[in-house]
């Protein structure tokens, strides 16, 4: 027990330690990032372990390429949550987004939770449909099931497009399509 209290001791006065030197702190609720440890870092020297071990618990269960894909499209935003599922892996950001994957680390739902979707994301054509026709919207849903593609925007207008990203249907939140 001595050894626990020691350990948890030391690993605490270690974070505040760091954190006093840059100003910077690791809030309880904070996402723990690799940018965050790299925050913390003293004089070039490298974060606690303990740190850098919450990092990786956060992103362990993730495969390479939903990994890769979260570096490429989110790398300033933090991880609250990563596990896997039995149909891939699920992905919650500090900035309120949600993100599934396929097994293959392949995003097949990303609920933008009303903010932007980045447009590195979102298939080109899909994209340039909504930069000419809905000018000032922006895409907060996305969703790749079964071949189609279904897209939200801010406007809560849904669009579902077809695997080569041809429009198929419109219409308003929730799910009352118009051909």
């Amino acid at each position: 027990m001595k050894k626990i209290v020691l350990s948890i001791s030391v690993f605490a006065l270690s974070l505040l330690v760091i954190s006093c030197k840059k100003d910077t702190k690791i809030e309880a609720e904070q996402a723990i990032t690799p940018e965050v440890v790299q925050d913390v870092a003293v004089d070039g020297a490298a974060a606690s372990e303990g740190v850098i071990e919450a990092v990786n618990d956060v992103t362990k269960n993730l495969s390479q390429n939903t990994n890769d894909f979260l570096r490429k499209h989110f790398a300033n935003v933090g991880i609250t949550e990563a596990k896997s599922t039995t149909d891939g892996f699920e992905v919650k950001l500090a900035s309120g987004m949600e993100i599934d994957f396929d097994v293959n680390g392949n995003p097949v739902n990303i609920d933008g939770n009303d903010q932007k979707i980045p447009d590195g994301i979102i298939p080109n054509g899909i994209l340039n449909y909504v930069n000419a026709n809905l000018p000032g919207q922006f895409i907060t849903d996305y969703e790749f099931k079964n071949n189609q593609y279904k897209i939200e925007l801010n406007n809560n207008k849904e669009f579902k497009f077809d695997s080569k990203q041809a429009l198929l249907k419109y219409g308003l939140h929730p799910k009352v399509w118009t051909d």
